[in-house]
This record gives structure tokens, sequence and C-alpha cells, in this order.
């Protein structure tokens, strides 16, 4: 097979994974706290290779860990992170981390996420609002003040390696790396942290994408015509 076609089908791959993440990203530019996604690419050139024919390498993924838009919402639970600081919240799994902080109190007046995982403290431990409460207030630094008692401080982390951290689903995050308390970071009580997804963008760059898909298997398909009509003119003429 001509190497034109080999590069054209590793360039081609590379297309369908950036279409893969942009979808997603379109599919969650309404869900709380995620962050854009993009893949990364190299050129791989042949040792020995008389040409400089360069093939596509997909290398990994990584995020935009700009802060998203601020939703001010009035709900006293929902908490928006204004820096590069995580919640964290205990699952079965271990500690996972997310920007989601679209929180609720459960029966036994935890601090939960959607999933029903308990947010953690600064020290560790489960948040717990007492019941029944008037008045409840979450500073900046994450202080939990009920009916004018603390209860506790929501833990804000932050790493050294955001990218590193490997995404889960439902905005949740696992990390090797141990963080840190952040000590730049906000929070803002009654607001949500909406996704950093530009919508606008990403359908462009699908619609982009797309073109290009639709160029490369031009490119494969009419080479191989070329490639058989070269056949079949060698055994007709048996030359």
């Amino acid at each position: 097979m001509d190497n034109s076609v080999y590069i054209t089908l590793s360039k081609q791959a590379g297309l369908f994974r950036d279409l893969d993440v942009a979808a997603n990203n379109i599919a969650n530019a309404n869900t709380v706290g995620f962050q854009a996604e993009k893949p990364m690419f190299s050129q791989y050139v042949e040792p020995n290779s008389r040409n400089d024919d360069a093939y596509v390498n997909d290398l990994t993924t990584y995020r935009d860990t700009s802060t998203g838009p601020i939703k001010q919402t009035g709900n006293p639970f929902d908490l928006a992170i204004n820096g590069n600081g995580y919640f964290q919240v205990q699952t079965p799994q271990g500690i996972r981390y997310t920007k989601a902080g679209n929180f609720a109190i459960d029966n036994k007046g935890a601090l939960v996420n959607p999933a029903g995982y308990p947010v953690l403290g600064k020290s560790g431990g489960q948040i717990t609002i007492p019941q029944p409460a008037n008045d409840v207030t979450i500073n900046g630094v994450g202080d939990v003040i009920v009916d004018g008692q603390q209860v506790g401080t929501i833990g804000v982390m932050e790493f050294t390696n955001e990218q590193a951290m490997h995404r889960e689903g439902s905005s949740l995050y696992s990390a090797t790396e141990t963080p840190k308390a952040s000590i730049t970071s906000r929070l803002a009580q009654g607001a949500l942290e909406e996704s950093n997804v530009k919508s606008v963008t990403e359908l462009v760059r699908v619609q982009e994408l797309g073109r290009s898909v639709t160029g490369a298997s031009k490119f494969i398909s009419d080479t191989y015509d070329l490639q058989r009509k070269a056949v079949s003119s060698y055994t007709r003429t048996g030359s």
C-alpha cells in the first residue's frame, strides 16, 4: 500500500479522535463544573525513512482548567470555586475531586453531591448540618456556620499538576498526587461554576473536522481506485 495512504489513515484516526472529544465537550456544555478537553497529537517520522513522511501519533488529552462562568442560583448549598481548587468527596472507590458544587443535604444532615457522596471537610471528615437549621452560611474560605455556630470547614484542594488527574465521569476526578489545601481559592455561596465549554467554537470545530474526514476518506478511496485501475490495465496487457 502507498505510504500516502498509511499517512492519511493515521491522520484520519486522529480526526476521529478529535471528533469524539469535541462531541463529548458539546454533550457536557451544560454540565456543572465540566472542563473542556482537547486531544494532543505529535508527528512520527520512521527512522531511516527516505522521505519526511510524518504519521499522526495520539499522545493524550488535556483539559482547559480555566474557571467557567459563575452562575448565581440562590441555593445556600450551591458552591462555586473561584480559583484552581477542587472539592473532595468520599466515594466507594476512595476520595475523588470535583469542580461541581451542586450539593444538598441528605436525610442524615450530611452535605452530599448529586450521587449522594459526602463532601469532605478540610480535616477529611464529613460536613454535617445540624437539623433543623434556620440559617446556613458558607464563607469564602469554606467555614460552614449554622445558626451562628461553625460546624466545619469545607476542604478545597489544589494540585501541582492538574493535567495528571484522571476523569472518571460525573464531573469526578481521581489523582495519584497528594493534594494540598488551597490558600488562594475562594468559595461563592449560592452559585455554581458552569462548564467552560465554548459551544459555538466546538460546533464550528466539529464541522471543520467533518470536512477534513470527508477529504481524507475521498483521498483514500481515489488512491485505491487508481491502484485497481493500474492492476486491471496491467492484467489486460499482460506486461
